[in-house]
């Protein structure tokens, strides 16, 4: 059996851990940046700024990490896991993927939830560093009780961004890009996936409520730094997003969500023309990383209408180019019945044979190559 002194001091190892990988990872991420982002540094690495600070606040356990035996300390690591690490979750993921969806929107509410949180972990670090403070009972439990709410309140708000964040990654896809590859979509579903993980674990941890499983959590946190320091070094966007800007005033009134019921239906013919020229036509489709700014730059009206008329008209613009490019795929197979798959697939616009069968997959097309 391991002694008393041998756990806190385990326990004290295992914080130090954490904060320390807590500390490195806030440095790199806030200095490194891959070459040749130049003045793109904000789309190549959004919420850059936001990852460094949220990496910073396990400096908050630091008295923990000094002295694991004292109860007011012991309370703020119980706290921190469930309630700090979700909150700064939410702002990661909204800053990195919100950025795609306006991160402006969501700012204010994330700032609101932040609030509670920073009080209620100030107040429990505050105890924890007051020279032989001991908070009444009464007190305890009290704080007990917030912190259970505070933590169900952080841990619904990052399950609702994550699942903002699923929606999100497949709505920027199918509106901005005509190639699976060039939105992060994997990166994406890999951070969903520790982040549940992660949670599950946290909650784990609160519930148990004793000194050795933490420790064993910090631990795994640790761990769980490094893992997400090797994902964020890399740039996981190849080109960046148009951002919508406000519109000329001679743009026809197209809302946020893309409804309008103020387009003149001689306009909506006149670009859905215009599309289909620089489409079909000019056979844009046959570019492997097209995107919908390629399409906006040949057309009168801006990005917004634009990728409005594509949706009303033509099914959107990632099953609009995509439906093109295996349209192509089974005229090129005809007239090249020895032609293997990889060149089918590069001469219709795909980036490689799996980018082509994900697709007809995805659009559930029953054409056979």
């Amino acid at each position: 059996m391991i002694s008393e002194s041998e756990l806190m001091r385990c326990c004290s190892m295992a914080a130090t851990a954490y904060v320390c990988s807590s500390l490195f990872t806030a440095v790199v991420r806030w200095f490194h940046t891959c070459d040749g982002t130049g003045d793109d540094r904000a789309y190549y690495y959004p919420g850059r700024i936001v990852a460094s600070i949220a990496f910073l606040l396990p400096l908050l356990l630091l008295p923990y990490a000094w002295n694991p035996s004292d109860d007011e300390a012991w309370l703020l690591s119980r706290a921190f896991f469930p309630i700090v690490l979700p909150t700064s979750a939410i702002a990661m993921l909204l800053a990195y993927f919100g950025s795609v969806k306006q991160w402006h929107r969501w700012r204010a509410w994330v700032v609101r939830l932040c609030i509670p949180v920073a009080c209620l972990i100030l107040i429990l670090f505050a105890h924890s560093v007051i020279p032989g403070y001991r908070c009444p009972l009464g007190t305890h439990n009290v704080l007990k009780a917030v912190i259970t709410a505070i933590a169900a309140l952080s841990t619904a708000g990052t399950v609702a961004a994550v699942l903002k964040l699923v929606r999100w990654t497949r709505e920027a896809m199918e509106d901005d890009y005509s190639n699976e590859d060039d939105f992060p979509i994997g990166f994406a579903r890999r951070i969903v996936l520790m982040t549940s993980l992660v949670l599950t674990v946290l909650w784990v941890g609160f519930a148990i409520g004793n000194r050795g499983v933490m420790a064993i959590i910090q631990l795994i946190m640790t761990v769980v730094n490094v893992l997400l320091l090797l994902m964020v070094l890399p740039t996981h966007r190849h080109r960046p997003i148009a951002i919508a800007h406000d519109e000329d005033e001679s743009e026809p009134n197209v809302s946020p969500d893309g409804q309008s019921t103020t387009i003149p239906q001689e306009r909506v013919k006149f670009t859905t023309a215009q599309v289909r020229a620089a489409v079909e036509e000019g056979q844009l489709y046959l570019k492997p990383h097209l995107t919908l700014q390629d399409v906006v730059e040949r057309c009168t009206f801006g990005r917004t209408y634009v990728s409005h008329v594509l949706k009303s008209e033509l099914g959107g613009f990632f099953n609009y180019i995509n439906r093109l490019r295996l349209e192509h795929a089974e005229r090129y197979r005809a007239e090249h019945p020895d032609a293997l798959l990889d060149e089918v697939a590069t001469a219709s616009g795909f980036t490689s044979r799996q980018a082509m069968s994900n697709v007809r997959r995805r659009m559930r097309d029953t054409t056979q190559y």
